[in-house]
């Protein structure tokens, strides 16, 4: 340990021959393995999903045909209100160009699929920047529903919106509390939905869905460890120190 308000008689620069002797490498670095990769990206590939589902659901809307005892039944205090600002939401990009329209919501539903909070399990909180991830979606969802005819087909893309975005994470983070195993159940299911879902749209979307799905869910655990070799985390007396407390 050196003190440096006392006189050592050695050059500023001096660096004692042992100072490298208490060198650790990779004390706290964890090696991971394939299988439990796959199934934490799991939790990537839900979203995905569910985003290419809301997708799906919004480009079968125009040519869908509803009542509003069938799309309402059921519905809370939430779709209510939605009821009661579908004309706002429907009219508020009326001026700009879907060109404009569907390039924004591109960049917030990535924005959604970036800030997603993949990590957490608590049904009570929404921390940040989950809250910025939903919050693009729904704000995605006022903008392509703007494109949309008629109130009623604003009115259920936004229910939806909210189901999907809002609403879902949360049972997804409840059974993802009880069962690690429910992430790659889920994962699955909202994969076959999706891609279903897609086919019924384009075959091309169906195809490019599912590579991204399989590129994510197995080559990037691969690609991860790949480069998990060129790792390197050192620790020695340069580090700040950390005080102990013994009571």
């Amino acid at each position: 340990m050196n003190v440096l308000y006392l006189n050592s008689n050695l050059p500023d620069n001096h660096v004692s021959p042992l100072f490298l002797s208490n060198l650790r490498r990779n004390v706290n670095v964890k090696k991971h393995t394939y299988l439990p990769l796959v199934v934490q990206s799991t939790k990537v590939s839900q979203q995905i999903s569910a985003i290419a589902l809301f997708l799906a659901l919004f480009a079968h809307l125009p040519s869908t045909s509803a009542t509003l005892f069938r799309i309402a039944k059921g519905a809370l205090l939430l779709e209510l209100i939605l009821v009661g600002l579908t004309p706002i939401l429907k009219t508020l990009t009326k001026d700009t160009s879907d060109d404009t329209i569907y390039a924004l919501s591109s960049l917030l539903l990535s924005a959604n699929l970036l800030f997603c909070d993949y990590a957490s399990t608590s049904v009570d909180t929404v921390r940040y920047p989950d809250s910025f991830s939903i919050n693009a979606a729904i704000f995605a969802s006022v903008l392509l529903a703007s494109r949309l005819a008629d109130n009623l087909k604003v009115f259920t893309l936004m229910s939806l919106s909210i189901e999907i975005f809002a609403l879902f994470p949360i049972l997804r983070r409840s059974l993802r509390a009880a069962s690690k195993r429910n992430d790659v159940v889920m994962a699955l299911g909202l994969g076959i939905l999706s891609l279903c879902a897609l086919s019924t749209v384009s075959y091309g979307a169906t195809y490019v869905h599912a590579a991204i799905l399989g590129f994510v869910t197995f080559v990037c655990p691969l690609w991860f460890l790949g480069v998990q070799k060129y790792k390197d985390e050192i620790r020695g007396p340069w580090d700040e120190a950390k005080p102990v407390f013994r009571s």
